[in-house]
């Protein structure tokens, strides 16, 4: 590189591209990826071209690196190869594959930065149809950037620890428009489904005193039924008659729930159920 036949090449042809390209690329590159999510700067609902743009976003961006490195690449080896052609091999291979990595890295760190904007954009419905969809085209670069993988994986994880220590309302935005998506859309029906079965539980205990409810969901109920000795109490309002033609619903209600808040609690404490 620093032979005295090639120095110009080096230390002027070379800066002089590289500083062009660099000015290019960012104004080009930030231009194309402003106008894809253009709709979320604006704040406007997603359209399908939008979300589709969106998910395209970072490819573009990435054909701009591919497409600098690439001249930079052939006019560099031209060049050095006019010289020497002991020089094609070496630039030909030195400035294409680190032109590669750079463009991939690039793909996936703006996949990473979009992922608030994709989670907007899959409102719009289901993500649109790639060249190499989900796991498989991430794996293909997998050695270049592997936790953007990993990412959606592990905060799936985390939220399942959550929802083993009992935290239902736990929800996750879906900010992926692969398989890893899906993985989280499922996430949230599970915890939907779990939520209503435990609304459901509730209620049904409730209705049959939360002891009853429990033993119900653990031991298969006998048709025919079981002879047990039991203590039945009826409790009354006096004046309920009165009571309910004289005061407003909302002032009835009211008063039922806090002569009920006791009886329940009294009831439970002696392992009773409220009919």
């Amino acid at each position: 590189m620093f032979d005295p036949q090639v120095r110009w090449i080096t230390f002027i042809v070379a800066p002089i591209y590289m500083a062009s390209a660099l000015i290019v690329g960012v104004f080009w590159a930030t231009t194309r990826v402003i106008d894809n999510v253009r709709w979320a700067i604006e704040e406007r609902p997603p359209t399908v071209a939008d979300q589709r743009n969106t998910f395209f976003a970072p490819f573009r961006l990435t054909r701009v690196l591919l497409f600098l490195w690439g001249v930079g690449t052939a006019l560099l080896t031209t060049l050095y190869g006019l010289v020497d052609t002991n020089y094609i091999p070496k630039f030909l291979l030195g400035i294409s594959f680190p032109g590669i990595v750079v463009s991939v890295s690039c793909h996936l760190f703006t996949e990473f930065a979009l992922r608030p904007v994709a989670a907007q954009a899959l409102e719009a419905g289901p993500p649109p149809v790639r060249l190499a969809p989900g796991i498989m085209g991430r794996t293909m670069v997998v050695w270049v950037l592997s936790y953007l993988t990993a990412t959606p994986i592990r905060v799936v994880r985390a939220a399942l620890n959550r929802v083993e220590q009992g935290d239902l309302d736990t929800n996750l935005v879906v900010f992926d428009g692969t398989d890893l998506g899906q993985l989280q859309r499922g996430f949230n029906s599970m915890v939907h489904g779990l939520r209503e079965r435990e609304r459901v539980r509730d209620l049904f205990g409730r209705h049959v005193g939360r002891e009853v409810a429990a033993l119900a969901e653990q031991e298969k109920p006998v048709l025919g039924g079981e002879e047990r000795h039991a203590a039945v109490i009826f409790v009354d309002v006096i004046g309920s008659t009165q009571l309910v033609t004289t005061r407003p619903a909302v002032e009835v209600v009211d008063l039922l729930n806090r002569f009920f808040a006791v009886i329940v609690d009294e009831v439970d404490n002696h392992r009773g159920l409220v009919n």
